[in-house]
């Protein structure tokens, strides 16, 4: 393929023919040949590396090559031809193979099973194509092919994690040029792996543009995933790059740097552990004292005026705008500190700093101190808090709201009164609504509608007249909802507007939501948040309300309840329960319905 006398061709004389051969068979214009001309180059050095000649063949034999063939003559062709079979038979007789000659004493015979462990490499096809497609002209299809390939070399890495250094160089070398490319494609696993095998030049390659480029959140997000794996990669080269990572960020992120110095200081040698994080640990403290206020484009530009002071290099200060970041600094109140001093040193001559916004520190030391021999104001502050929490709690309780509104003035639409009947017949869409609390308690703690966004009201009208009624189960009891949310702050005032609400509907299902709504008051008396006193009116006003329901589903109703009451008082149960001036058995048959003789649980 190379044109080449295998006897006396040098090293020199392939490479110069290889050079030849690449601009007959350019990989954009024929792939085939260029990949053939590129396996002979390589094996036309392997050979010139193993020292064989064209006398020792490729495999050590004599001979050459033994899967090889040779023709004696060219087989001729005659243009008349009586027919098909005499010319094949005529081919046949031209074609020789050569005889096999007999192995020279001496020779040395490979091994067949070095032949069989050469292993290929797992990546020359990517590389192929990779360099296909960086000889075209970039567009978006030739992004999305190369961002193709570095996913498939980073998918094979992750089959075969020993090829990651030959990937690493391998995407450096061609695709060096293209960091943003190999950004979008290279994620933080492939970054780890990197670190793990101790050569991270492509992660290297990617913190220096993702800096240049400000894209400072990607940063921090590669750091925070160098911290979390820092266990797998204990070696000097991810404590390098962790000092790297660190300095970049120490204006921006001050926590994440300091933890990745403290991970860098356990990986370096001992001797050299003070010099390599020294730097790193300077531009901290600098870090710190960034104003919170300062925006990224303040902090990127005296950012590289310290690292330019600390190459001797000298900044020009020449335009309008380096002035005014100087001026900011008055906005931004820079305290007196390092990094002012280190600013102040890198103005010329007659450009001064503005006036410190704060007190120095010693004169801040001295008023605290003033302040703790006169004493504190945190005494008055708290007696003050309390004194207006007092007065808000009495006014709360003594003046009733102008919004607030009983259900016995509340107009029902009259929508809703001519559709009630038709609503309870369905008596699948109004379980106790405590089943649900989401379903009702969501839509009634906004202190008032949003724009654009119905009432509770307007939602039931709305479900009653038979549009998107599925949507609105165990809803029964939004009918009245409207003024709960003007009640929310009142938990028992909340309970007592339920119970209006149900008596409004009187039907055992309402009762029941009444009661369950009363042993949601129980619980909020067991924590605190309402008193007996708030507790046995409530309970009375359900069972006095509730008489004209049906007397044989009322004490089923009640059963479940009157243990939660019989704990607090029984006698008080049994009063509620029941009307006054009967006997204790007549209070129980009362209650259960259940024969004279047969009193008692």
């Amino acid at each position: 393929m190379l044109e080449l006398d295998r006897k006396t061709a040098t090293e020199k004389d392939v490479k110069r023919s290889y050079a030849r051969k690449l601009k007959e068979h350019r990989p954009d214009q024929d792939p085939e040949g260029f990949r053939r001309v590129r396996d002979a180059y390589e094996s036309a050095l392997k050979q010139l590396e193993s020292g064989l000649t064209y006398e020792e063949g490729t495999f050590g034999f004599p001979f050459g090559d033994p899967f090889s063939v040779e023709w004696d003559d060219e087989p001729e062709v005659e243009e008349d031809k009586e027919d098909d079979k005499g010319e094949e038979k005529e081919e046949e007789e031209k074609f020789v193979i050569p005889e096999t000659r007999s192995i020279p004493e001496g020779s040395q015979i490979p091994d067949a099973r070095a032949i069989s462990s050469v292993k290929i490499d797992p990546l020359k096809d990517i590389e192929l194509r990779m360099l296909s497609w960086l000889v075209k002209e970039e567009s978006e299809e030739w992004r999305s092919a190369l961002g193709q390939l570095v996913r498939d070399g980073n998918k094979r890495c992750q089959e075969d994690p020993d090829i990651t250094p030959r990937w690493s160089s391998m995407v450096e070398k061609h695709l060096g040029d293209f960091p943003g490319l190999i950004l979008t494609n290279w994620g933080n696993s492939a970054v780890i792996r990197e670190l793990e095998y101790g050569d991270p030049r492509i992660t290297r390659l990617l913190v220096n543009y993702l800096y240049n480029e400000a894209k400072l959140l990607r940063l921090q997000d590669m750091a925070t995933a160098i911290l979390k794996h820092k266990d797998r990669f204990p070696n000097e080269s991810a404590a390098m790059l962790a000092v790297d990572i660190a300095e970049k960020l120490s204006f921006y992120a001050v926590a994440i740097s300091e933890s990745l110095v403290d991970f860098a200081y356990l990986h370096f040698p001992v001797q050299e552990r003070d010099r390599a994080i020294r730097d790193g640990e300077e531009w901290i403290h600098l870090g710190k004292h960034i104003p919170f206020a300062m925006p990224k484009k303040d902090r990127r530009f005296w950012f590289d005026r310290i690292a330019e002071s600390r190459m001797g290099m000298v900044y020009a200060w020449a335009s309008p705008e380096d002035i005014l970041f100087v001026e900011n600094l008055e906005r931004y109140r820079l305290r007196d500190g390092l990094l002012r001093t280190r600013i102040r040193s890198l103005l010329p001559e007659g450009m001064e700093l503005p006036e410190a916004q704060e007190p120095p520190r010693t004169e801040v030391i001295q008023r605290q101190q003033t302040k703790k021999e006169e004493g504190g104001n945190g005494w008055r502050i708290g007696f003050m808090c309390i004194i207006v929490v007092w007065v808000i709690y009495v006014v709360s309780q003594s003046v009733e709201s102008p919004r607030s509104t009983s259900y016995s003035n509340y107009k029902v639409p009259e929508e809703l009164i001519n559709n009630m009947d038709e609503l309870l017949k369905r008596k699948d869409i109004y379980p106790p609504i405590i089943s649900d609390p989401e379903s009702v308690e969501d839509l009634i703690r906004l202190p008032e509608p949003r724009t654009g966004q119905k009432t509770p009201v307007e939602i039931v009208e709305e479900a009653v007249q038979g549009e998107n009624l599925e949507k609105y189960e165990q809803k029964k009891s939004i009918l009245l909802l409207d003024d709960y949310k003007k009640r929310l702050l009142d938990p028992s005032a909340l309970v007592q507007a339920r119970i209006e609400a149900g008596e409004m509907i009187r039907d055992t299902a309402s009762v029941e939501y009444a009661l369950d709504t009363f042993t949601q008051a129980l619980g909020e008396r067991r924590m605190g948040v309402i008193g007996d006193n708030r507790i046995y009116p409530i309970l009375k006003k359900v069972v006095e309300g509730w008489k004209p329901v049906d007397s044989q589903s009322k004490p089923e109703v009640f059963r479940k309840y009157y243990s939660f009451l019989r704990r607090l008082d029984p006698d008080q149960a049994l009063d509620f329960f029941t009307p006054s001036g009967e006997t204790e058995a007549e209070k129980w048959e009362t209650i259960f319905q259940l024969p004279s003789e047969g009193g008692g649980e």
